[in-house]
């Protein structure tokens, strides 16, 4: 009777002490999380600027990251190279970027970082200490004759609910902010892009695959710095296309991010329009080209979009152009978070990005994101790998779909590594400015191609109508001149 009364006291004194310390736990962390952990603020966007001389770049550049922990952006290397050029310092330069947004918005961070670590330092701190404590003092009072185990039992159950209910809060909060940004990316106009009160929600849409997890609309009409843009039915740039072909028709599918799509140019001004035109010219054979580029995509949703949409279209020639950002996540959207997902911690990644946060400020530079908040959503598109996997996909669909892949380049040269893949996956590649810069005795990169009648301006990476005309004039000699590109 003694044995089970002590038991039964020590658990019932257990349980009254465990519920209270959690419920304590619990409220002081969220009340404590809700008042450092507001929304996140981000800096405005800017517009496009120009360059100007290296030394007074390398000024700009100093003081950025020392201020703000970034590179400068365009508009601001504008805006301070022509103060400091008129005579003003770098210290002038370093206070006037110190009353910037943001520069106080990346203090106020770093505060709410130091303060959602102490307090989750306490947290964690309270959570071990308190039992212990409890049992202690319990050993004390009654003596080695009673039970510890049901103490012990309660003290765990106790920090794992608690461990579990803040983990739940984090996701919830992280559902929501999700939402909220992919919103405001839907509402987001690209500057000088879209004209009037144009968004991307306009224009764009969401799908929810893992790798085109974005698309044009279909069947839209719009304008886009100042040129008319057609968007056919399946969602493709230009007139509608039957799946099927007519008998006696070659078709050429088109791969690419911007430049394919023709930022900046007419729907007849695209090279693919052009080489079109050029090869119907010919009138050996009925040519048609579908242009299945999309503003932002890299190499791995170009192909995984060819998978999905493209194959239908049975193409003998896939033109895919390679462009630096093949490499990188698109600019534009991101995949939507699963907030169910396990075998993570949303709760720890935070914890760990708040962490980040004062590490950068502490060393003076910009902040290193860890996996989470959004961006390992995104890990598979980025580097080397899905690069590499992207090209032998398609080279395997080629195989697959019996037509021959030519892989364009408008920016420059590729890598060696980049070539070597080519070559090793039976895939043929060319520089359609090569010709070009060699008649003017300029170096093949885009630096080089910007100052020159090829591109927009000097600031826009896009080629220009007489770009995209002179990209088609070499593609289709290379076509007509290589048999086993099936003209003849």
């Amino acid at each position: 009777m003694k044995s089970g009364y002590g038991f039964a006291s020590a658990f019932d004194s257990g349980m009254r002490f465990n519920m209270r310390s959690f419920r304590i736990s619990v409220l002081s962390f969220l009340l404590a999380f809700l008042a450092v952990s507001s929304a996140f603020s981000t800096a405005n966007k800017v517009e496009v600027g120009s360059d100007h001389g290296k030394q007074t770049e390398a000024a700009v550049e100093r003081c950025y990251l020392k201020v703000l922990g970034r590179p400068s952006d365009p508009a601001g290397m504008k805006t301070f190279t022509e103060y400091l050029e008129s005579g003003k310092d770098e210290l002038w330069l370093e206070r006037a970027l110190k009353e910037s947004k943001e520069y106080k918005n990346r203090q106020r961070d770093f505060l709410k970082s130091i303060a959602v670590i102490v307090l989750f330092i306490a947290m964690i701190a309270a959570l071990i200490l308190m039992p212990v404590v409890s049992i202690v003092r319990q050993r004390r009072r009654s003596g080695p004759a009673v039970s510890l185990a049901p103490r012990i039992m309660l003290s765990l159950l106790s920090t794992g609910v608690t461990l579990l209910l803040i983990e739940a809060v984090f996701r919830v909060r992280a559902y929501v902010i999700d939402k909220q940004e992919l919103q405001a990316m839907l509402e987001s106009t690209v500057s000088g892009g879209l004209a009037g009160d144009k968004k991307m929600g306009d224009v764009m849409c969401l799908t929810g695959d893992k790798y085109v997890f974005y698309e044009l609309k279909k069947a839209v009409s719009f304008k886009w710095l100042g040129q008319s843009v057609t968007m056919n039915a399946s969602g493709f740039r230009g007139r509608d296309c039957d799946v099927i072909k007519k008998p006696g028709t070659k078709r050429i599918i088109g791969l690419g991010d911007s430049v394919v799509w023709g930022w900046g140019v007419g729907d007849n001004e695209t090279f693919l329009a052009v080489l079109e035109r050029k090869l119907n010219a010919e009138g050996k054979e009925q040519w048609e080209t579908i242009n299945m580029g999309v503003p932002g995509y890299n190499i791995a949703m170009e192909v995984r979009a060819m998978r999905q949409k493209g194959m239908q279209y049975k193409p003998d020639i896939v033109i895919i152009n390679y462009v630096a950002n093949d490499f990188d996540p698109p600019p534009f959207f991101r995949p939507q978070r699963n907030c169910l997902k396990s075998g993570k911690s949303f709760a720890w990644e935070y914890i760990y990005q708040q962490a980040a946060n004062i590490i950068s400020k502490l060393k003076g530079t910009a902040t290193v994101y860890a996996k989470g908040e959004g961006r390992d959503e995104m890990l598979h598109l980025s580097g080397w790998a899905p690069f590499e996997a992207a090209v032998r996909e398609l080279s395997a669909m080629s195989r697959e779909g019996d037509f021959k892949v030519l892989c364009t380049a408008l920016e420059g040269h590729m890598s060696e590594r980049m070539e070597a893949l080519y070559k090793e996956c039976g895939i043929e590649y060319m520089y359609p400015f090569d010709a070009y810069s060699s008649d003017r005795g300029i170096a093949n990169n885009i630096t080089e191609y910007m100052k020159t009648e090829l591109y927009l301006n000097r600031t826009d990476p896009h080629p220009s109508v007489y770009g995209h005309a002179e990209a088609a004039s070499q593609i289709f000699k290379m076509l007509r001149d290589k048999t086993w590109l099936l003209l003849r």
